[in-house]
């Protein structure tokens, strides 16, 4: 029963951070205007008359739609028509993303729960969601039955996306193929022993092109391929493996750092906030220079303490799963 009432929380709680008032920094989407590509081109055709097989120009050309953001491959057909496919990038998609972290009742794991929506501005269906990890984890959860499997990174994956792993989902079922602008999903959940910490996630549109049967060129398809992974991109928070040994000056300077990450993303509201919880920061670092760590803890003591007011008020659940869980940690490898 507890787990369910935990569960309904953390549902209600993320559809409201990621509602229209929500402060979080959107995804920032890739600029793209112009795909590189070769010019010209010659393709082999059937001269019927002649019966023989013949070269014939393409005039293949890759051309921007500024209107709706699609870029158009064009190039004359075997039949001397000219031929159009229409390719969609990402770089319409307007997204953002949310989390909030739950430890386990052992205290030994941690539910990462994340939401998505694709804000009403989009001009994309948003099909697929991208969460970095840094630790072991593993897929808990789907938001409902419309949403895939997890995938984990595959090799491929790890390249285009420059990450050393994690996880992904897309929505391919029940007739869906992505959310639409204005839609949110909750409830991809990930289990992992690591600490939370902010990491790259990603979003993208559901691949594919509009136009006639006949294949575009070879080197209109190549030029696709550098730009198809230009995704919207942006930071939430997932596991992270804690160092193998802790040196608390060194690991409160990581919390520190993740204030200045937390106020840039909009999960601290209000930069006096901020500027107090670094001061309250620096008080602990303070102590453990002059070697006193019952100073140390009383300072991070008086931090948690002002985590937990403003858990919910000035305190996003990213900065609160940053600053509580961390803090907890170097509390407990403090030295005697």
């Amino acid at each position: 029963m507890r787990l369910i009432i935990s569960l309904i929380v953390i549902a209600v709680a993320l559809v409201g951070v990621v509602g229209a008032n929500a402060q979080r920094t959107p995804l920032a989407p890739v600029e793209l205007t112009r795909i590189e590509h070769p010019p010209g081109g010659t393709r082999e055709r059937l001269n019927a008359k002649a019966h023989r097989m013949e070269k014939y120009d393409l005039d293949q050309k890759i051309v921007f739609d500024e209107k709706t953001g699609d870029f158009l491959l064009q190039w004359n057909g075997h039949d001397g028509k000219r031929k159009t496919v229409v390719y969609r990038p990402a770089n319409r998609l307007h997204a953002v993303v949310a989390a909030w972290v739950q430890r386990d009742a052992e205290g030994k794991n941690f539910r990462y729960v994340y939401a998505v929506r694709n804000l009403p501005n989009s001009q994309r269906e948003l099909h697929s969601l991208y969460i970095t990890v840094r630790a072991e984890a593993g897929n808990w959860e789907v938001p409902d039955g419309t949403w895939g499997p997890s995938l984990r990174y595959t090799s491929y994956l790890k390249k285009v996306l420059a990450a050393p792993d994690g996880w992904a989902w897309a929505q391919t079922r029940g007739g869906r193929t992505g959310l639409a602008p204005g839609e949110a999903a909750y409830g991809f959940v990930l289990g992992s022993s690591g600490l939370p910490a902010p990491v790259p996630c990603f979003v993208h549109i559901r691949p594919g092109m509009k136009g006639v049967g006949e294949e575009p060129p070879e080197q209109l398809m190549a030029a696709l391929d550098p730009v198809s992974w230009l995704i919207p991109n942006g930071v939430t928070v997932g596991p992270v493996a804690p160092p193998e040994k802790v040196e608390p000056t060194a690991f409160l300077r990581e919390v520190e750092a993740m204030i200045d990450v937390s106020l840039e993303q909009g999960w601290i509201l209000s930069s006096s906030l901020a500027a107090e919880l670094k001061g309250i920061l620096q008080d602990g670092l303070g102590s453990l220079h002059r070697k006193n760590p019952e100073g140390t803890r009383e300072s991070l003591a008086r931090l948690l303490k002002l985590v937990e007011e403003e858990k919910g008020k000035r305190l996003l659940s990213e900065a609160y799963a940053l600053l509580r869980y961390n803090t907890e940690y170097v509390l407990s490898h403090l030295p005697p």
